[in-house]
């Protein structure tokens, strides 16, 4: 798991943000790790950006972009969950 509540991204043009770390937990359905951060910006109806990505805790640090539709759907409901424990 990322270290600390907090991780840093580095995109293609070497800009990097700051993300705060929501959740990290693993989907029974597909097996895989995920993560739900949020750099703390709000979109036009003041709802906070999440995002998600897989990622390996064993491995380099770099996150995968989630493919499928289906993991998505699934991904997105967690999302919803999490919302619902937060209120």
């Amino acid at each position: 798991m990322p270290d600390d509540k907090y991780m840093e991204i580095t995109d293609s043009d070497n800009n990097i943000t700051k993300y705060r770390i929501l959740e990290c937990y693993t989907l029974r359905e597909t097996g895989k790790k995920y993560i739900i951060y949020t750099d703390d910006s709000h979109n036009e109806n003041n709802e906070l950006n999440v995002y998600a990505a897989i990622y390996n805790p064993n491995g380099d640090g770099n996150l995968e972009k989630i493919e499928s539709k289906q993991e998505w759907d699934i991904v997105k409901n967690q999302i919803k969950e999490f919302n619902l424990r937060r209120k």
